[in-house]
């Protein structure tokens, strides 16, 4: 008889993405439609994880910050990034904060970085659209949300809302120094 005391198993991470997955409205999940604030909130609480306190000002701060088009230098970098690893800037990624666009550049490095295999990067950015959704992302990708990969590509996508500064992952504290 053993006399550890009964430790909670932590929830399978995979398990929660595809639990998050499903709780996508069927239609949207079809159309290949991923509003990312929605799903991160239902991983976080499936998780047991605390859900980020988003609050006015980083709302309105993102409102008024400058697209990464309207910053060329920022614009021409990034999409340059993208051209140099064979991978086309999604649509919609240039109308993005322009505060974002650091962040999106660190997170395609580290993805290189962890993986050379710029496929993968081609298949992870394989977006008709994306869209800034709040503090988040909403992304429109080519094909139906399916639960065969899922796991894999949603971990990324939440990897790179934390490079997304400020964003719905900044602590509240750090928020200070943004706006």
């Amino acid at each position: 008889m053993s006399t550890e005391p009964n430790t909670p198993t932590p929830y399978p991470t995979d398990d929660a993405h595809l639990e998050a997955l499903h709780k996508i409205d069927p239609m949207d999940r079809q159309a290949g439609r991923l509003p990312c604030w929605d799903y991160a909130m239902d991983f976080r609480q499936i998780m047991g994880d605390p859900l980020p306190d988003v609050c006015n000002a980083l709302m309105a701060y993102l409102d008024r910050t400058k697209p990464i088009r309207e910053v060329p230098r920022e614009y021409l970098i990034t999409k340059q990034l993208f051209a140099d690893n064979g991978c086309p800037m999604p649509d919609g990624m240039e109308d993005l904060p322009v505060v974002w666009a650091c962040g999106i550049r660190r997170f395609v490095k580290e993805m290189l970085w962890v993986d050379r295999d710029q496929q993968r990067l081609r298949r992870f950015f394989d977006w008709n659209l994306v869209m800034r959704q709040g503090p988040f992302l909403e992304i429109l990708f080519k094909e139906p949300l399916a639960t065969a990969d899922w796991p894999d590509r949603a971990s990324l996508i939440l990897e790179l809302h934390r490079f997304l500064e400020p964003g719905g992952f900044t602590a509240k504290a750090r928020l200070q120094e943004f706006i």
